[in-house]
Parts: structure tokens; C-alpha cells; sequence
């Protein structure tokens, strides 16, 4: 595997971002400014606390029925992914492919990183990964 790949965040699913940000406030983090990505279907918004791997808030959209029954599986606000940084997302798409890791739909930009690509990724023996190039 791509030893140059390093956390960029931890991802939660939510059904109400505004909520979960509480809790993490009272956590010492802090509430960054929420994004609406129409193209993922979901709210996202990024909470920070000095030396600390950031947290990625996900709120799906009513109408994103994948995410929807992901939340009533985990059964309320879980951690749900990890995102690792990546120099060239073609070729870690293919290193991760080749590991096993099944590609859930092909590289998209994200509103979020400023529209940097990311994919993600699932295997059974870890869940779900995202990839978000540099």
C-alpha cells in the first residue's frame, strides 16, 4: 500500500449536523462553515481542535437513500469513514483496487476541498475509505 497516505479526517454521519456540532464543541472543537454538495447529495461541515485530526460532519439529503439506510444501519451519529490524503488519485484508485478495496463510483470533485477530487472505497474488513488527491 501507498505509504505516502496520511489521515486528512474522520468522517461522521449525522442526521442533523447542527446537533452533533454541539457535542463536539463541548469537545474543544470548533464549527467550521457548512457546504452543500449537491453533486453527493449531502450537507458536510468540518469541526477543528489544535493537534487534532480533523471531523467531517455528513448530513445526507432526504433524498440520498444510501446514506439514509447507512444511518438507520449504524443506528444514530457513528464514525463511518477515514479519508487519507493522496498525491495522484488515478494511480492510489488503482493501488487501492488492486488491495481489494471495491471503488463505489469513480473519481468526483468535491465543493468541500475546493473541488479536489475523491473516491470512495469499501472492503469488509475495514469499511469505508475515502481518497481525496492533494
Amino acid at each position: 500500500m501507498n505509504k505516502k497516505m496520511d489521515i486528512d479526517h474522520i468522517g461522521y454521519l449525522t442526521n442533523s449536523i447542527e446537533i452533533t456540532a454541539l457535542d463536539f464543541v463541548s469537545l474543544g472543537y470548533e464549527k467550521g462553515e457548512c457546504f452543500n454538495d449537491d453533486n453527493q447529495k449531502t450537507r458536510i461541515c468540518f469541526m477543528t481542535k489544535k493537534g487534532e485530526t480533523k471531523v467531517e460532519l455528513v448530513e445526507p439529503y432526504e433524498e440520498n437513500t444510501k446514506m439514509q439506510k447507512q444511518f438507520s444501519k449504524q443506528g444514530g451519529v457513528a464514525p463511518y469513514h477515514l479519508c487519507f490524503i493522496v498525491d495522484d488519485m488515478n494511480e492510489a484508485v488503482e493501488e487501492m483496487s488492486n488491495n481489494g478495496f471495491i471503488p463505489l463510483f469513480k473519481p468526483v470533485e468535491a465543493i468541500a476541498f475546493n473541488n479536489s477530487k475523491i473516491c470512495y472505497f469499501w472492503k469488509k474488513t475495514i469499511g469505508f475509505v475515502e481518497l481525496l488527491e492533494k
